[in-house]
């Protein structure tokens, strides 16, 4: 059986990240991690619960 990949909606996609910055801006006390997830909660809760609109959004790196 073959899986056909998802496309992202590029839309959906620019609300999150919007959200995402505005999350960092707001507070320079965030580390980007928690800007993140504040940004999924509230894209979440405002926009869609889908997960397919934010699950594969991640940060990595180590905080300094």
């Amino acid at each position: 059986m073959l899986f056909e990949p998802l496309s992202i909606d590029d839309n959906e996609t620019a609300s999150l990240i919007k959200l995402f910055f505005k999350e960092l801006m707001l507070s320079s006390d965030l580390m980007p991690h928690e800007a993140l997830r504040q940004a999924i909660l509230t894209y979440k809760s405002t926009v869609s619960s889908n997960p397919k609109y934010w699950a594969a959004f991640s940060i990595f790196g180590v905080p300094y």
